[in-house]
This record gives C-alpha cells, structure tokens and sequence, in this order.
C-alpha cells in the first residue's frame, strides 16, 4: 500500500515538472530568458516557503550540516536547469528525453555502491525496462538535429548530475529539519549561482529581469507550481529513497508527450505507445515486493 501511495505522488511529481517545463516554453516565446525566469522563479518560490515554514512553526538554528545541505543542494538544482536550458538548445529534446530515464538506473546502481540499497533482479529489470522506454520515446519525437557533437556528451551530465542530487540529499539529510525548510534553502540557495551565470552569459541580463516584472503571469504559475513541487518533492524523497524520487523524471517526459497528443493535437505513433508500455511496465516490476527488504535501507 505504501508504494502504490508513493508511486501515485510520483505521478503529481512529475506532471508538475512536466508543467514547470511547459511554463518555460510559454515564457520564451514572450521573450523572456530561461535563466531570468528560473532565477526570478526560484527566488520568489523560496521565499514564500520560507515564509510558510516560519508560519507553520518550521524554525531551525543554523548549522554547518544545514548550511552545506542547502549549499549542496542548491548547486545540485541550479546546474541541472543551467545545464538542461543549454544542452536542450543544441541536442534537441529526444536526446534530452533520453537523459531523462538514465537517472533511474544510475540513482539504483549508486545506492547498492554506497550500500543504500540491496541489489535485486526485479530492481534490475524495472530500471531497465524505464530506459528502454526513455529511447523509444526519444525515438517518437520529431526534435534535435540528430548529430553526435560535444555538446551529446556534455549533456550526459545531465544524468549524472541528477542522480548524485538523489544520494545526497537521502545520504546527508539532516535531522530535525521539515522539508518545506529543505525545498526553500535549496531554491535560494541556487539563485547565487544562476545569477552568475546569467550575469556573464546576457549582456542584456538587466532588459530580461525587467521583461519578466512586466510580464509576471508566466512567473507567478511558475512559482505557485515550484511551491507544490518542491514540497512535494522533499515529502517524497524522505518517505522512499534516492531511487524512487528518480522516477519523475521518465514520468515528466511521458506526461509532457501525452499533453501534446490530448490538448495540442499532435500524431501519436506506435512508437510512444510502445515507450509508455514500458515505462509502466518498469515502474511496476520495480515495485514488485521482496522478502525481508524494506522500500528504504
């Protein structure tokens, strides 16, 4: 019952990022800049939580484990989207649907390493089965030029990075400390590093943070939906490990490709089909109970 729970939080998860992806679409062709409107989103999205967990009653002293959490974390965040919003660009989005199933497999093969997890056929086949998706569903879109250059393998951090994110923030999680406290520190941490970026990669960095305060509807959906997320996603990340929360991703990908089939209309071939079969075949083989071995370790 527990896992049927956490897989179904998993799904919100990932609709909501797939939400959080569409929202950058929409933003950029009303000529807004990624990075402005990330750095604009995580900030604001921050604060409010901060302010909700101070209302709540959320208070914790600061600490050296705290500060390097938030620190961690948000360097986590901030390189993931920096690296998705140039990789994407280059390589196309069926290279980065790719990317996104990798997560999956590479979360479960550190977790047994670092002793985490206990290895398992089931889990072995479910992960497996979630890439085999991730490909197929690349192979349905219609986007990327196709071309292997550096910026293919460049993107290949993706993951990577992505799945450290998912040990350390189960491996060093620090006591006492409710996750409305983790999701908030995380986004403001990540602003320092995002403005940076944006700072020395926009000469107009100035005209793009205007842009997004005289545009700011696209940035309040996407702050109302960061809110849920992040809450959501520290919630899940504390009740069922590094390798479930890696899910979200594959589901994200599907969720967004289903979007564009039902509201926009688009031609849905065998070969989707197909991915998602797989993808839910993998989720539910990797759900599948073991003897004498707990969700988490």
């Amino acid at each position: 019952m527990r896992v049927v729970f956490v897989m179904a939080l998993l799904v919100v998860l990932g609709t909501l990022l797939s939400m959080s992806v569409s929202m950058i679409k929409f933003a950029s062709r009303d000529g807004l800049t990624p990075l402005a409107f990330l750095l604009s989103s995580s900030f604001i999205a921050g604060v409010l939580l901060q302010l909700l967990a101070v209302l709540l009653g959320y208070r914790h002293r600061l600490s050296w484990r705290y500060l390097e959490y938030s620190a961690v974390t948000g360097f986590i965040f901030a390189l993931t989207n920096i690296l998705s919003f140039f990789v994407v660009t280059k390589i196309g989005v069926s290279y980065l649907s790719i990317l996104l199933s990798f997560p999956i497999t590479l979360t479960w093969l550190l977790s047994i390493f670092l002793g985490m997890s206990k290895a398992s056929f089931t889990h072995l086949l479910g992960t497996s089965l979630c890439v085999v998706g991730g490909v197929f569903l690349s192979l349905s879109a219609n986007t990327g030029s196709g071309a292997l250059n550096l910026w293919t393998f460049i993107a290949f951090l993706i993951p990577v990075v992505i799945a450290l994110g998912n040990i350390y923030r189960t491996k060093r999680w620090p006591e006492l400390i409710h996750p409305i406290q983790l999701a908030a520190s995380m986004l403001l941490f990540s602003c320092p590093i995002t403005a940076v970026v944006l700072v020395v990669g926009d000469n107009d960095w100035t005209l793009q943070l205007y842009r997004i305060f005289s545009e700011p509807r696209w940035v309040a959906l996407q702050v109302t939906i960061y809110v849920f997320m992040y809450c959501l996603f520290f919630f899940v990340q504390k009740l069922s490990g590094p390798v479930y929360i890696s899910f979200i991703g594959v589901i994200a990908t599907l969720v967004g490709a289903a979007t564009s089939i039902v509201i926009l209309g688009e031609h849905a071939g065998a070969v989707f089909y197909l991915s998602f079969l797989f993808v839910l075949l993998g989720i539910f083989v990797f759900s599948l109970p073991r003897r004498n071995v707990a969700l988490t370790k």
